[in-house]
């Protein structure tokens, strides 16, 4: 769709991307590596940290697409309305298809730009 994507495999390497880069929208996996295991509080602890770092003021108006292929934890919270609540601008669940994620993406960004897109 004519999008630039950067990818971080870590929460870390998406702050450092995040300092470094000009980003317009943020992709994250609610399930990202926390310590040592994939845990639902590795992606609400980044969408949080997100929202109120004061080194990333810059974004705190960032538009979040968070995605997740499991919906619900085993208290049957929902963890997509989780995402929301945690500042995430819009969700999908997995799978999905591409045009869907497009569509979230052209939603959020409006039509007419070449963004660079963070992929965490």
């Amino acid at each position: 769709a004519g999008y630039a994507v950067i990818h971080a495999a870590k929460m870390q390497d998406a702050r450092d991307l995040l300092v470094d880069h000009p980003i317009d929208l943020v992709i994250t996996d609610v399930f990202i590596k926390h310590g040592m295991k994939y845990t639902p509080e590795g992606g609400l602890l980044f969408l949080t940290r997100l929202r109120a770092s004061p080194g990333l003021s810059r974004y705190r108006g960032l538009p979040v697409i968070a995605i997740s292929g499991a919906i619900y934890t085993p208290g049957t919270q929902n963890l997509l309305q989780i995402a929301l609540d945690h500042g995430a601008d819009r969700v999908l669940a997995k799978p999905f298809l591409p045009g869907d994620l497009i569509l979230a993406v052209e939603t959020l960004l409006g039509s007419g730009r070449v963004p660079s897109v963070a992929v965490y």
